[in-house]
């Protein structure tokens, strides 16, 4: 019987669950740690999302005693989290996480009727856009010269399989994100400071992302070949 493994990349820990149809199998958790620089501000180093993910994932397949007969793993996480990260995936600075306060301003001036209905997301803290905007306006550099900008899910997609990519149900939380078109949206893209070269290639919940690493998926005790499927 063909056994899946559905991971958790949440604020506070990430969790891998083993299962086949009807019953779970093992379960695991590593914690994740937050920062808090200045009040309001909430941040994560990503390679402890990788670290956390990576740790429980092997737990739960070696508890489970079924890792020979994975057939998946997926994906969800902290959705609104994001990173700025080089080509090579390396942070640019800190994770701003989904809760952090820091872009008020930025609200106050964005926020419109217009983006609600693009986006779907209210002018509020938790939407990346507004925070992206104020990445743009404070710490320019960080933003413009990242190669890639991208959720959680982009993160661990990159680690796992070597792709950038996420999925259209976690890329609209970003508030960037056309939900009628379900891509990209041009005019939101323009008002955070964000290139479209910049953000991952999008892959519809469900469709298989790519191949896990060979060498990822030895070190999390899988089979070569394993998929990665989008959450």
């Amino acid at each position: 019987m063909s056994v899946v493994v559905a991971v958790d990349c949440s604020t506070t820990a990430a969790k891998a669950v083993v299962a086949e149809p009807g019953r779970v199998l093992a379960t695991a958790a590593r914690p994740v740690p937050t920062a808090t620089p200045h009040p309001a501000w909430h941040e994560q180093d990503p390679a402890d999302w990788w670290a956390a993910t990576r740790g429980a994932i092997a737990e739960a397949v070696a508890a489970s005693g079924r890792g020979r007969d994975v057939a998946a793993v997926c994906l969800t996480h902290q959705r609104e989290t994001f990173v700025v990260a080089d080509a090579d995936g390396t942070p640019r600075r800190p994770a701003v996480l989904w809760l952090d306060g820091r872009a008020h301003a930025e609200i106050a001036a964005l926020g419109s009727p217009a983006v609600h209905a693009l986006s779907g997301k209210p002018p509020d803290t938790t939407p990346a856009l507004y925070k992206l905007a104020w990445l743009a306006r404070h710490e320019p550099e960080a933003l413009r010269g990242a190669a890639r900008v991208g959720d959680v899910h982009a993160v661990l997609a990159h680690r796992l399989t070597g792709r950038w990519a996420t999925s259209t149900q976690s890329a609209d939380t970003l508030g960037l994100f056309d939900l009628r078109r379900l891509d990209w949206a041009p005019e939101l893209l323009d008002l955070a400071g964000v290139r479209a070269d910049q953000l991952p290639d999008l892959v519809p919940a469900g469709e298989p992302i790519g191949p896990l690493l060979p060498d990822v998926a030895a070190e999390l005790g899988l089979p070569a070949g394993v998929p990665l499927v989008a959450g």
